[in-house]
């Protein structure tokens, strides 16, 4: 995850760039909560939108994936061409992520309409469909009468090179019967979705969407995690729970069960935490991005290495799962060879 929080455009440049060197498929920015009037806004930020744009400047294989945009803050008739343009511009690394909009104070704060949960689930299906007429490639002038939004003639031009890719965050059933429907993705977090309720949903989706006959590799299943490497018993005196805490080979087989239970994408929240996992005395360290590290070509893997604390553990971790069992996954989390902090291990999935 590349987190919005306010940075020089250096340091957003360097982040996205170690994403990319280190062999990692997507960064994931995060939030999208424009006003810091809301609940789950009130510190400083980047605009979403703006920030993966400047991530895509700055890299040329990593794709790049705003989770998720708030349908409330952009209608979606314009997300339609702003999606256009940056895939345009990044040579097709573009997914885009969409929710409902959870923060209703925010909402409120700009004047913009507040809509009751069923509402939400309504308008975002509206969304997709008004986005996807857009995205025509006959580019014929769209008409649409829906409760939430219209188009009246609407057409954006050039239409997209490609399809692209649209995730939906969403956490209650009747979200994840949009998704069956008409998403290319789901991309729910643990905070909201535990593990084991986040799997059952996931074949909840999947059922579905066989029902109506999609295909089973039609739906991107990506899953937002975070991670205590050290003691467990040390996760919740630190900082919020984690999804998952333990050794690098514990949490490993966790992240090995969301393979197998079906996920596809995994991604790492910035709140994971890195410590010792054999006694240091200062436990309460945090690891940020190897600058040393470089891919391993012949595994997609970055090679051991270990670097000083810069405060951007977690930042770019987020990988698709076919590229990744146990072994892959604890060589990402723990690296051996330590030289600059004995007894600490390096963030990475």
């Amino acid at each position: 995850m590349l987190d919005t929080r306010p940075m020089p455009g250096a340091e957003l440049t360097s982040l996205a760039r170690d994403c990319e060197d280190f062999g990692f498929d997507f960064a994931m920015l995060h939030p999208d909560h424009p006003s810091s009037s809301g609940v789950r806004g009130a510190g400083e930020s980047l605009e979403v939108w703006t920030a993966a744009t400047w991530a895509l400047a700055a890299t040329r294989r990593l794709t790049v994936l705003p989770a998720v945009l708030g349908l409330p803050y952009r209608h979606p008739g314009v997300v339609a061409k702003m999606a256009e343009s940056l895939d345009r511009l990044s040579g097709g690394r573009v997914v885009l992520g969409l929710g409902s909009g959870g923060d209703d104070r925010a909402v409120a704060g700009f004047g913009l309409t507040v809509r009751a949960p069923g509402q939400k689930v309504r308008a975002l299906e509206e969304a997709v469909v008004v986005i996807r007429q857009l995205w025509r490639q006959d580019r014929a002038p769209s008409i649409f009468r829906g409760d939430h939004f219209n188009l009246d003639g609407a057409s954006i031009n050039p239409a997209p090179g490609r399809q692209i890719p649209i995730w939906l965050g969403v956490h209650a059933p009747k979200g994840w019967e949009l998704v069956a429907r008409v998403a290319d993705g789901w991309l729910p977090s643990s905070f909201a979705l535990p593990p084991e309720d986040a799997t059952a949903a996931l074949r909840s989706i999947r059922t579905m969407a066989e029902h109506l006959g999609r295909r089973q590799d039609s739906i991107e299943y990506a899953y937002n995690v975070t991670v205590f490497v050290g003691n467990p018993a040390l996760a919740q005196a630190q900082g919020p729970t984690p999804t998952f805490s333990g050794s690098p080979d514990q949490i490993a087989g966790q992240l090995d069960s969301l393979a197998g239970s079906g996920f596809t994408v995994l991604l790492h929240s910035r709140e994971s935490r890195f410590v010792d996992t054999a006694g240091d005395r200062n436990p309460q360290r945090i690891l940020g991005v190897a600058d040393d590290q470089h891919p391993d070509p012949a595994r997609g893997l970055p090679q051991r290495g270990l670097q000083k604390t810069n405060g951007h553990a977690g930042q770019c971790v987020s990988m698709r799962t076919r590229n990744a069992r146990s072994s892959a996954f604890s060589d990402r989390l723990c690296s051996r060879g330590r030289r600059q902090s004995p007894g600490a291990c390096s963030p990475g999935i």
